[in-house]
């Protein structure tokens, strides 16, 4: 299986309406966001965007912003169509080196279950858990997801 390319984008940069424009226009795949990780594409400016990105598409990212002082990294997900390739742990450690890394800044995240081993192995700590629970846009059927809220 061929490595990635992991690249970092944000709203004016080159990249970013190639890889992220096709996201924001698939509404199947923003629906499977919410459904499978409460996530939906939030764009504003100073986001950073780690993409790992196969087959000249996204296949999944993991981002960060500054918000009053804190790292938030947020928007964490893996196209369904590219699951089982490593995608999400090569954005996720594309993120963690360049950007939550060397910040002099607390940082918070929310994850599930899965991501979870990852992100204690880089020096999150757990510092709450619960459930929520999500229903569908239609209203036809309900998820629970387990969380993690997450500081370093």
């Amino acid at each position: 299986m061929p490595t990635p390319e992991l690249v970092t984008v944000w709203i004016g940069h080159p990249r970013y309406e190639e890889l992220l424009g096709p996201v924001r226009a698939d509404t199947a795949l923003l629906r499977q966001m919410w459904l499978d990780a409460e996530s939906e594409l939030d764009e504003q400016p100073g986001k950073l965007w780690c993409v790992s990105v196969v087959d000249g598409r996204a296949g999944a990212w993991a981002a960060a912003v500054e918000d009053c002082g804190v790292l938030r990294c947020c928007n964490s997900y893996e196209v369904p169509a590219y699951r089982g390739r490593g995608l999400y742990a090569a954005a996720y450690a594309h993120r963690h080196a360049t950007i939550v890394a060397p910040s002099t800044l607390p940082a918070i995240t929310y994850v599930y279950d899965q991501p979870l081993p990852l992100h204690l192995a880089d020096g999150w700590a757990v510092t709450a858990s619960g459930t929520s629970t999500v229903s569908e846009p239609d209203g036809d059927g309900r998820f629970e997801h387990r969380w993690h809220a997450m500081r370093r």
